[in-house]
């Protein structure tokens, strides 16, 4: 099974003293697969299983875009604003910081020089400069869909 990674950066200003816990944010790192052998996909994996043993979990009041419900009537999951501690897959989002997203930046960009990568490269590159604008603490939860 593929997984796509989805961020969710937490919102919110370095001078605000208590926490946030929440995203409007949503970013497509494209191409970004749980199944990618390779060097970005290998140290992405690093990066999720660290997160994993420091039980670095969103909080249980975390909330985004991408929270699911399953309409009973048609059975398909309506996507709405809401709390969002589980992936689609039923595993508890993990959060990594921005500066651990930041040791991709290099083999993120030597991947989309590959033609056979058939991703938006602007969007995926697009986001990346996203990421290197916020500040290094910065929350990023990692929702794979």
């Amino acid at each position: 099974m593929t997984k796509e990674l989805i961020l969710l950066p937490f919102e919110g200003s370095e001078t605000v003293k208590f926490s946030v816990n929440f995203s409007h944010t949503v970013l497509r790192l494209c191409g970004f697969v749980q199944s990618v052998d390779s060097n970005i996909g290998n140290k992405l994996r690093k990066i999720t299983e660290k997160a994993i043993q420091n039980k670095q979990y969103v909080p249980k009041d975390f909330t985004s875009y991408l929270c699911g419900d399953v309409d009973e009537e048609t059975g398909f999951e309506e996507l709405h604003y809401g709390e969002t501690i589980i992936d689609p897959y039923g595993d508890p989002i993990v959060y990594v910081f921005v500066k651990d997203l930041l040791e991709l930046e290099e083999l993120h960009r030597e991947y989309y020089k590959h033609e056979e990568h058939h991703i938006n490269k602007e969007k995926a590159l697009g986001t990346m400069a996203y990421i290197k604008t916020l500040p290094k603490n910065r929350k990023i939860a990692l929702y794979w869909n």
